[in-house]
């Protein structure tokens, strides 16, 4: 008698497990994070180097399939992240907003059959970073507020962590590593003082929540 009731209770625990196992589909994703930039500031032909972490937002959307029945998977899709930097009240302020189409190769430790599960995925993006600057008087001449806008393309390098919580629930620590840098030349006529600012985007953390259906 026990030995059925054992046995009843692994059977409907493979069942349900089953029915919800990661599977092929669309996919959407939100989270929060914290980019670490490096700016050169050259003024007056002397170059001064900053370093700052600033929070961002992040959102995707996409589609990911997995290769037969192994573990190992594919996912495409296309991601915006948007953060707010206030470096000093009197100094200057930026807007960075990353639009990004990104290829991941997945792959999960535990089988496609357990409701949680652990996973690693990498991969590579290309896209294009947009920032705006505003400076007040510090980097101004004549008492007269500046902003640049510029658009880069960007590309370089994802991987993270990936938690498995059933078929459709996930949740994700990303990081990216991008390999090329912003760089703002001015010309005379601007009225910001420095004559370049080059930005790096040294690496980003993102915790994010991913839905799939």
């Amino acid at each position: 008698m026990i030995k059925k009731i054992v046995l009843g209770l692994f059977l409907n625990i493979a069942i349900v497990t089953n029915l919800i196992a990661e599977s092929n589909g669309v996919f959407l994703g939100v989270g929060i994070g914290f980019v670490n930039r490096g700016e050169d500031v050259t003024i007056s032909g002397n170059k001064n180097k900053y370093n700052s972490n600033d929070a961002f937002m992040g959102a995707l959307i996409g589609y990911k399939h997995y290769i037969g029945n192994s573990s190992f998977g594919l996912r495409y899709y296309f991601s915006v992240d948007s953060n707010f930097d206030t470096e000093k009240k009197d100094a200057s302020t930026a807007n960075f907003i990353d639009y990004d189409l990104n290829v991941d190769a997945m792959y999960n430790f535990t089988p496609n059959s357990s409701f949680v599960g652990v996973g690693l995925f990498a991969g590579a993006f290309a896209g294009v970073g947009t920032f705006n600057i505003s400076a007040s008087d510090v980097y101004v001449k004549d008492n007269q507020i500046a902003s640049i806008e510029k658009k880069q393309f960007r590309t370089g390098v994802n991987f993270g962590l990936r938690l498995l919580l059933g078929d459709h629930n996930s949740i994700e620590v990303a990081s990216k590593l991008p390999l090329i840098s912003s760089e703002i030349t001015q010309s005379k006529s601007d009225n910001l003082l420095p004559e370049s600012r080059t930005f790096r985007e040294n690496y980003s953390v993102l915790l994010r929540y991913v839905l799939s259906f």
